[in-house]
């Protein structure tokens, strides 16, 4: 693949590092396919920061006890809409999720009247209780119990079932502003997969500036670029693998 590099006299702005990060999109977005979701062109570069600190992460971080209001604020701060924040959390669709971040929605809601969330269902519920008794060790549960592997909209109607694991996965089917969004892509496989590129391409690095990678502009489409450090893809894949395993075993 030819990129095009932004230079300044005797200085590349492509750092190694960017290289990685480019791998770990495209490898992100050809795992998100090959589990059963969309393949959809993404753009590469973004600006470079011009400093680091561990202080400024925590507060730009989503946290599972986060209000809806909280996290339309964070992903507004990212130039990301709501529509692309209910888009996004389709990720939920795959993985796991460990006891603690869960925990207080199923023993702490509203203590001591309510201890429990009364939106979960009750044999979901249920069944957290039994994988995850209040105390005890920090366990981890599949995301998803129904598709566990696959990237599809079976998330969307956990929602509706008041299936959704975290909290904040549950808010976005208990407050009005998004639950036509969820009834909408729990209901049409194709319009969700329509949905998911649009923020895909919101976080792209913009501007005229040194710092604003000259693939900011490219769409990664190419074969080659499908094929870009498969070792990520084959992690990811892995993963995905070790999540089916663990399904079989009953998690």
């Amino acid at each position: 693949m030819s990129t095009r590099l932004c230079c300044v006299p005797r200085r590349c702005l492509l750092h190694p590092r960017a290289h990685h990060r480019r791998a770990r999109t495209i490898a992100a977005r050809d795992a998100i396919a090959l589990s059963g979701g969309p393949f959809f062109p993404v753009k590469l570069g973004r600006l470079d920061g011009l400093s680091s600190s561990a202080s400024n992460v925590a507060s730009k971080l989503l946290q599972p006890t986060n209000t809806l209001n909280q996290l339309v604020a964070i992903f507004r701060a990212n130039g990301l809409a709501m529509f692309d924040m209910v888009a996004l959390s389709e990720a939920h669709s795959v993985g796991l999720a460990h006891c603690s971040k869960f925990s207080d929605h199923l023993y702490r809601y509203k203590p001591p009247a309510q201890p429990m969330d009364p939106t979960l269902n009750e044999k979901y519920a249920a069944f957290l209780k039994e994988k995850c008794p209040d105390g005890g060790p920090d366990m981890m549960v599949l995301m998803d119990q129904a598709t566990p592997a696959l990237f599809d909209n079976q998330y969307y109607r956990n929602l509706q079932d008041g299936g959704g694991l975290l909290a904040s996965d549950e808010l976005l089917y208990t407050d009005n502003r998004t639950r036509p969004l969820v009834n909408s892509w729990a209901a049409r496989t194709d319009a969700f997969n329509r949905a998911l590129p649009t923020p895909s391409s919101s976080s792209a690095a913009s501007g005229s500036s040194p710092a604003a990678r000259a693939t900011s502009a490219s769409s990664a489409t190419s074969s080659t670029d499908r094929g870009m450090d498969r070792r990520l893809v084959i992690g990811l894949l892995r993963a995905l693998s070790f999540v089916t395993g663990l399904m079989a075993n009953r998690l």
